[in-house]
């Protein structure tokens, strides 16, 4: 029995290296000259802790024709105020105050739906707060998408990690494209089942964003650049989910509490919130991701050194992943915690639809 369990694994690792081969990186070649105008469009709210490492980020972009909007979405700490100090010298920002969220609306998809309206650019760069960019980020971009005659570029950026639950679960991100998304078919196709999107990194051809509808078509979606993404697909529109980490970092959820809130509104909603769906996910990865770390205290005790080959390959499963993105090496060898905690936050995700609890996130409340 444990050399078929081997073999399933083996079976694992060698597929993603294999669909690790459709995850391009952007790559920087000949732009068209004028350089197209890029709208680089940030949503903010009660951002005070990431917006100075944002705006650094930003103040050292080589790109010569972007414009920058940030959107204050009512934020009540010091976000503003920082801001208005830095475009002393950032000059070519632009900050517009958000309106009251509408019924029926999201928060990030009505700023975001606020900001398009403001932009004028041949392009639409949506980030967040928390990205830090390369320098020659936009470059990258735009020359992928003329090159590849996509629509929408989007990306995984990498995740530094600071708290106990953000190393546990944050850079599980990169590991469920690689292992669970076909990406042969996702980068090659226009079908939209086969689609997955970071809200962080969203660079849109501003006509293909404006012809889908843009954030109107998603204002009730939690999981907002999912649907996106597939909404361009529907409408025959390329999308390529690109290796960004070398051209984004995203400093997500510093804080446990940050990263269980951020998780549990995402992680069931991510899955189109399907019983059946999260019943599968939550036996594959006790199975062969939590319980190899049982089989190898086994083998230790009983000098059956063979149940320690099923803990090794999972962590190696992990390190390649981790390699390919950026990651911190030694968080392979914690891939048995990682995926427990991802069962328990998918059970307690699951809990909460039955029982209405909603989530809360950025102080507002949704069901």
């Amino acid at each position: 029995m444990i050399d078929v369990f081997i073999i399933v694994l083996c079976f694992f690792f060698v597929w993603v290296i294999f669909n690790s081969l459709f995850l391009p990186t952007l790559k920087e070649e000949n732009i068209a000259q004028p350089h197209p105008r890029v709208s680089l469009l940030i949503p903010l709210r009660n951002e005070e802790r990431n917006i100075k490492g944002l705006l650094d980020s930003i103040d050292k972009l080589t790109y010569s024709n972007v414009e920058i909007i940030l959107l204050d979405d009512h934020s009540t700490d010091k976000t503003v105020a920082l801001i208005e100090e830095k475009r002393k010298t950032i000059k070519q920002i632009q900050l517009i105050k958000g309106e009251p969220l509408p019924p029926g609306w999201i928060g990030k998809s009505y700023a975001c739906h606020q900001l398009s309206k403001k932009a004028t650019g041949e392009y639409y760069f949506f980030i967040d707060a928390d990205v830090r960019l390369h320098q020659r980020a936009i470059e990258r971009c735009v020359s992928t998408m003329e090159q590849r005659k996509c629509r929408l570029i989007t990306g995984f950026p990498h995740f530094p990690t600071s708290s106990f639950l953000s190393q546990l679960l944050v850079p599980m991100q990169h590991f469920i494209v690689f292992f669970h998304l076909p990406l042969m078919i996702a980068n090659q196709t226009k079908v939209p089942l086969f689609s997955a999107a970071h809200g962080a990194f969203m660079f849109f051809h501003s006509k293909s964003y404006e012809d889908i509808g843009g954030h109107v078509q998603v204002k009730q979606q939690i999981v907002e650049d999912v649907q996106l993404t597939r909404n361009m697909k529907e409408n025959q529109f390329s999308v390529l989910l690109a290796n960004v980490t070398t051209t984004a970092s995203c400093y997500m959820y510093e804080t446990n509490r940050e990263v269980w809130e951020g998780f549990l509104k995402n992680i069931f909603n991510g899955i189109g919130r399907s019983f059946l769906l999260g019943a599968f996910i939550i036996v594959v990865y006790f199975l062969f991701f939590v319980s190899p770390l049982f089989l190898a205290s086994f083998g230790v005790l009983t000098s059956s050194y063979i149940f320690l080959v099923p803990l090794c390959i999972v962590v190696l499963i992990r390190a390649y992943v981790d390699l390919k993105t950026k990651q911190t090496f030694w968080l392979s060898f914690l891939m048995p915690f990682s995926s427990l905690f991802l069962i328990i936050l998918l059970l307690h995700a699951m809990i909460a639809y039955v029982t209405h609890k909603g989530f809360t996130w950025k102080g507002r409340h949704y069901s």
